[in-house]
């Protein structure tokens, strides 16, 4: 004769297999519980899903307090102060005053930051100007230091230049060094009174107007032979082709010592960024 016995095995598994919300003394659900904690209620008899209480006592850990803790010590004044306060950090500065412009990079013991001075890295802008000249000029620079930066642009030109030009005294010579292609684009130098400008051109009147974007990169040696060296490339996205201003060459400026750089565009509308970096030897 068959016997059906229980099946205690599958009794066995359902037990092993409990979920915290199926134990006698803990919440029965999660459902509309989202961010609460999981305290002890106030007969301290079962755990309860509950905002904690935010009590500061010493010893008590019930209830859904917690311990009073010390910041005696702590850096950034966590206490007293704006705990997200920058300038109370024991390794970063403690002003701003009289830094404004001013970057944060590591100092010389590697154990800090400090400020490194107004050159960068980063310098936006967002010009347009389709009667004159927009620009921007990034004085400061040192004839013993090597800058290399690299310029982003999207917009368009239209008849007028996205330029480059630095500062040199009145009377210098200006050679331009290189090769350089010529398609959508011209490019060329410039001497004038105190200026050098590499220059990129829409000369072709069918094709002014048409959006360009890309970037330019360029290397300053204020201090060595005084030369600028600039590679380009920018892009005709109108027809997916490549304006063909992809090479490189030099601007010599006769002995004078470079301290600015100034970056613009005219008759046309360019918004970019200028990122420029401070180089070692």
């Amino acid at each position: 004769m068959a016997v059906d016995l229980p099946d205690y095995w599958s009794q066995v598994e359902a037990l092993l297999s409990m979920d915290f919300v199926d134990l006698q003394d803990t919440p029965t659900n999660y459902i509309g519980d989202d961010t609460k904690a999981c305290v002890v209620d106030e007969a301290n008899d079962q755990l309860i899903f509950d905002w904690p209480i935010p009590a500061l006592h010493g010893s008590d850990h019930e209830n859904g307090e917690i311990d009073e803790i010390s910041v005696d010590g702590l850096s950034g004044e966590l206490a007293d102060d704006q705990p997200s306060n920058f300038l109370k950090l024991s390794d970063t500065p403690a002003t701003y005053a009289g830094h404004a412009g001013e970057v944060l990079a590591v100092n010389a013991g590697e154990n800090a930051l400090e400020y490194s001075g107004g050159l960068g890295p980063w310098l936006y802008f967002t010009k347009e100007n389709p009667a004159g000249v927009a620009a921007i000029t990034i004085a400061g620079l040192d004839s013993t230091k090597m800058y290399m930066a690299i310029i982003k642009v999207v917009g368009s030109l239209d008849t007028g230049e996205l330029f480059m030009r630095f500062n040199a005294d009145a009377g210098n010579n200006y050679d331009h060094e290189g090769h350089w292609h010529d398609d959508a684009l011209s490019h060329g130098v410039a001497a004038a009174t105190g200026v050098s400008i590499i220059r990129l051109m829409a000369t072709v009147p069918s094709k002014a107007g048409y959006p360009v974007m890309g970037d330019i990169l360029f290397g300053i040696y204020p201090g060595i032979n005084n030369i600028m060296h600039v590679k380009s490339h920018l892009y005709q996205v109108d027809f997916g082709l490549d304006s063909g201003v992809a090479d490189s060459g030099g601007i010599y400026v006769g002995g004078a010592e470079v301290t600015s750089v100034t970056f613009g565009i005219t008759n046309g509308t360019m918004t970019g960024q200028i990122i420029l970096f401070e180089q070692a030897f």
